[in-house]
């Protein structure tokens, strides 16, 4: 318990200082892009990043079921199957990138963009989305690393490479803001190669501290594949189900709303994600460390964990609460213009952060037991209910934009009851195995 606990706060304090700057530089990042580019145009640039994030989703639940394999190999220091485990899933997610690409290039020269997102005249926009697309897919492979080092309990360096490209986008904006005129398109290959550069930077930093895990086509195993899948897929199904509920809001509203009206909500959602964002300092250590506990039958230190977790998530409930009340004036402050607020946005995105908080805490714990059964059927509900309930609020009420995330709140209820029961029965299973 005591080994564990080191890790956890050693894994924390690290993170810590990397995680708050970052988060200050992504700040100061969307004042300067906002300055960069006009009101509508960072509303579309918003949209087309939503988009494209879409691809992360897309691994077949592989990340994830790596992380808990990869944590297992470790416990059990069993290197040969680690650097199978890496080198299985570094080949089968490059012919999935590929796969990705080919697909959605195909997508993008035959499908109109413009009209489906009721766009007009936007510039070399089909390029802008493909370039987009590329960078996406060349990072979906390389950033890979982040699970290897959430595997191996080394969180802080994912955090630090978060800083590094937010330095790097701040930089390329304001040269762009220097030297050019506003330009989606310079934009998406400024903000690709640094993403691109941040990867290639951590992935060989990985690879120099964890020589014997470095990967070769030798080491592609198809049974580890398959034994990696089999539980990934239930992982891919949740991961295709919270692509839905959590990053289609920037296309609906783009869609019935237009683009001004996303970069509002945006801006609103960028600001209390950062509690979220600062939550998972504490959250993402834990799930390795769940899994070594399992593995270890220490049901104590799993049950005082969750405690603690509460604990953290009570102290951010207040802090977003007490903030929601300054909402308006911290953005004012921040972007140095007014903003124009639909009815009940602020509240709505102060209770969606508090959901989203309260449900990781448990979501952690049973993806590292792989209990996601839940998890799959709730998400699945959430996905097919969301964007309908969203257009109907949109079109049936006076909420505007407060419609989606209010949806969106309506489908994540389910997790708040049923997710904190699930883990209670699987923590009373494991003492009764035990």
């Amino acid at each position: 318990m005591t080994k564990r606990n080191d890790i956890f706060k050693k894994s924390v304090s690290r993170s810590l200082i990397a995680k708050v700057a970052s988060i200050i530089l992504s700040l100061i990042n969307l004042r300067v892009t906002l300055s960069y580019l006009d009101v509508e145009s960072y509303g579309i640039w918003i949209t087309i990043f939503s988009i494209t994030s879409w691809i992360v989703y897309f691994d077949l639940g592989l990340g994830n079921g790596l992380r808990n394999k990869l944590t297992e190999a470790v416990h059990q220091n069993d290197g040969l199957k680690a650097k199978r485990i890496i080198a299985t899933s570094y080949v089968t997610l490059s012919i999935i990138g590929v796969f990705l690409f080919v697909l959605i290039s195909l997508a993008i020269s035959f499908f109109d963009i413009e009209n489906f997102l009721n766009l007009n005249n936007v510039s070399s926009l089909k390029i802008v989305i493909l370039i987009v697309v590329l960078f996406t897919v060349i990072n979906f492979i390389l950033s890979l690393y982040k699970q290897l080092n959430n595997s191996l309990y080394k969180t802080e360096y994912n955090e630090i490479s978060i800083l590094v490209f937010q330095s790097l986008c701040l930089v390329t904006v304001i040269i762009l803001d220097w030297c050019f005129s506003p330009s989606l398109l310079l934009l998406a290959i400024g903000f690709g190669f640094s993403q691109t550069f941040v990867s290639l930077i951590f992935t060989y930093i990985f690879f120099s501290r964890n020589r014997d895990f470095i990967p070769n086509l030798k080491a592609y195993s198809k049974e580890i594949n398959k034994d990696i899948l089999s539980q990934g897929s239930m992982f891919f199904l949740i991961q295709i189900s919270m692509m839905v509920i959590f990053t289609t809001d920037n296309v609906i509203i783009t869609k019935y709303l237009g683009p001004e009206s996303v970069t509002t909500y945006s801006i609103t959602f960028n600001l209390y994600q950062k509690a979220l964002i600062v939550s998972s300092i504490a959250l993402a250590p834990i799930w390795a460390l769940y899994k070594n506990a399992i593995l270890d039958n220490d049901i104590n230190w799993i049950i005082n964990t969750i405690k603690k977790s509460n604990f953290i998530f009570f102290i951010f409930s207040l802090l977003i609460i007490i903030g929601s009340f300054f909402t308006k004036d911290i953005i004012k402050v921040w972007l140095g213009r007014d903003l124009s607020y639909p009815d009940y946005l602020i509240q709505f995105c102060a209770i969606f952060i508090m959901i989203r908080i309260f449900s990781d805490i448990y979501m952690y714990y049973l993806n590292a037991a792989g209990v996601i059964k839940l998890q799959m059927y709730l998400y699945v509900f959430g996905a097919i209910m969301n964007i309908p309930l969203s257009i109907w609020l949109i079109k049936n009420t006076t909420l505007g934009s407060s419609g989606v995330i209010l949806a969106t709140i309506i489908t994540m209820l389910p997790f708040v009851i049923l997710m904190p029961v699930k883990v209670y029965l699987n923590i009373c299973k494991l003492r009764n195995d035990g």
